[in-house]
């Protein structure tokens, strides 16, 4: 189906920085529950991620601070 949502770009790339953010508050050792309880503060911190154009900066570190 040509209108569904995987090839949308900004879909694609939505998902993307929604699997990195979580892959980097693992890796920080972040209580996501906790840090979702805190309402507002996460909802900043999501959009500031969804806006950012820093993804490969963050792949970087991830790759940096968790070696294969």
């Amino acid at each position: 189906m040509a209108d569904a949502p995987s090839r949308w770009p900004q879909f694609a790339r939505a998902l993307r920085k929604q699997v990195l953010m979580g892959e980097m508050i693992e890796a920080q050792g972040v209580d996501l529950l906790a840090a979702v309880k805190t309402g507002e503060a996460f909802v900043r911190a999501r959009a500031k991620c969804r806006d950012c154009d820093c993804e490969g900066a963050c792949r970087d570190w991830l790759r940096r601070f968790l070696p294969q």
